[in-house]
């Protein structure tokens, strides 16, 4: 049975972190110091087996600013591969972490990871914008035994490439369990939050290090920068 869609998924996980600029309507002498770029404050959920790594900050003036950052411990078995098993354990457990914190933060991240995330290099024909979609679903279903009307599927433009004469896009494509993503929108209505991204954690990283120019001073002699994660 599928879920009934109360909100708009897809969107959430198209979220971005430019998305959360406040805009303010300004004029005269003030226009130029209101037009740099501030931020809301926001709270990122890591979510783990083991822990859940909670942070509160903001992205102003062309830096990220942390405020605050603590773990939570996660109830055993509350959350077995991002699939969340004890939904309750797991709001009262968090409850008392941000009570004790005292985040002040309402929009909320959840950042996630499962076997059950699909991660994907793909190589289509270049069509028209609005067609990229409908051609990533039909060629998914070629190798994915999957049902696609349970998943949220989400691509990103790479760049284009040339096979056999013919240009293509690059793609990096990610399919994403609904029941799953609807779960975590749930967890954070319980905590009075409001959900506004929902994310897997190796994207995050990527757009950690896009924002935060992290990987600037890295040059071509040193190679590549990998990334390992090691917790739980």
């Amino acid at each position: 049975m599928s879920v009934e869609k109360k909100f708009d998924l897809k969107a959430l996980a198209s979220m971005d972190v430019k998305d959360l600029f406040k805009k303010r309507n300004v004029s005269g002498e003030d226009r130029e110091k209101t037009s740099k770029a501030m931020m809301k404050p926001v709270v990122s959920f890591d979510f783990g087996s083991s822990f859940i790594k909670i942070v509160e900050g903001r992205y102003v003036r062309g830096q990220l600013k942390v405020s605050k950052w603590f773990k939570v411990e996660t109830p055993v078995g509350a959350i077995v591969d991002g699939k969340i098993m004890d939904k309750i354990s797991l709001v009262n457990a968090l409850e008392q972490g941000l009570k004790l914190y005292k985040l002040k933060a309402t929009d909320a991240i959840c950042v996630i990871n499962s076997t059950q995330i699909i991660n994907r290099e793909l190589l289509i024909p270049v069509v028209a914008d609005d067609e990229v979609e409908t051609v990533v679903r039909y060629e998914i279903q070629k190798f994915l035994p999957i049902n696609l009307d349970d998943y949220l599927v989400q691509y990103v433009k790479l760049g284009e490439v040339e096979v056999n004469g013919a240009m293509k896009y690059r793609l990096n494509i990610i399919t994403f369990p609904q029941k799953m993503g609807y779960a975590y929108y749930e967890l954070m209505k319980e905590l009075d939050l409001k959900p506004y991204v929902l994310d897997v954690s190796y994207n995050a990283i990527g757009k950690l290090c896009n924002y935060t120019k992290m990987l600037n001073t890295v040059t071509d002699a040193e190679g590549t920068v990998a990334f390992v994660d090691m917790g739980a």
